[in-house]
This record gives C-alpha cells, structure tokens and sequence, in this order.
C-alpha cells in the first residue's frame, strides 16, 4: 500500500520565473517567491505528512479560458467553425519546476520530501487544463498530488 497526498492551491497557476539580474546581485522575482511560500505553507497547514521512497508527481494547472467576444454566440457557446485556442504560456516545465523547489526544504521552502531527486516521474495526465468560469463555479487553480511508491516496485521506462 502506498500514501497519496494532493493539493488544491486557487487561484491562476504560476511558473517558476527566471531569476532575474539586479544590483548587486540576481534576484527571484516575488511573483515566483509568493506562489513558492503560498505551496509551502498550504501543504504545511493542509497535507503535513512528508514522503521518504520514490514519489511521482501529477501537477494539473487549471487556467480559466477567455474567449474572445467575436468567437461566441450570445449563450456562450462557440461559434461554428471558430477555433478554441489551447496554447497558453507558461509552459509545463516552469509549472512542475515551482511546485518541486516549493515543496523542497533544500530551496528553503516546504518539505513534503527530502528532496526533489525523489521525484522518479511525472504522469502522464501532467498539464494545462482550460475551463469556462460560469458562475464562479469553476476557478484557476493548480492540483498537486504526490504518490508514494512502494520501495520494492520497479519503474520501466
């Protein structure tokens, strides 16, 4: 048996963003520092277990999808013919990257593992999702869930 642990964080997802040069020395820009403390302290409050084996990660980043007025008849439904765009920055690789420093305690930030070396995948259900608000029914937010390996089960990739 193994442990699952997961993690709903509201709000628009947000991406590792790259440090940036300032005087008199590089700098994290607060945009990535918040979202990593707001992970950190969610996963303190609302999880508090930590994994020791292999975990692999699935990370969801739900995006609300704006559709351009002329793309959709008065009920909200799309227009025939008009296509849905689905490429949306930031990319996938800058969404998994702030939620593994988030939750590494070597960044300084979380601890839901020793290490983010532990992390041995990602599954395959890993990226963006668009949803319509209705009614604020639907919302931005980003869905990390952790699984715990057994120590004795072989990953083949």
């Amino acid at each position: 048996m193994y442990k699952v642990l997961s993690l709903t964080v509201l709000g628009e997802p947000v991406s590792k963003l790259v440090a940036q040069p300032g005087k008199p020395h590089w700098f994290t820009p607060a945009k990535t520092l918040q979202q990593m403390e707001l992970i950190r302290l969610m996963w303190k409050l609302e999880v508090r277990d930590r994994f020791d084996g292999k975990v692999p990660l699935e990370l969801g980043a739900i995006f609300v999808f704006d559709r351009a007025p002329s793309t959709v008849k008065k009920d909200g439904s799309p227009k025939a013919g008009q296509p849905i765009q689905y490429i949306k920055k930031p990319d996938n690789s800058n969404l998994i990257k702030l939620v593994e420093d988030a939750l590494n305690p070597k960044q300084g930030f979380g601890g839901a593992y020793d290490d983010d070396s532990q992390i041995v995948r990602y599954a395959p259900r890993n990226g963006k999702y668009f949803t319509d608000l209705v009614d604020g029914v639907d919302e931005p937010c980003t869905i990390i869930t952790l699984r715990e390996l057994s120590s004795t089960l072989r990953i083949v990739v």
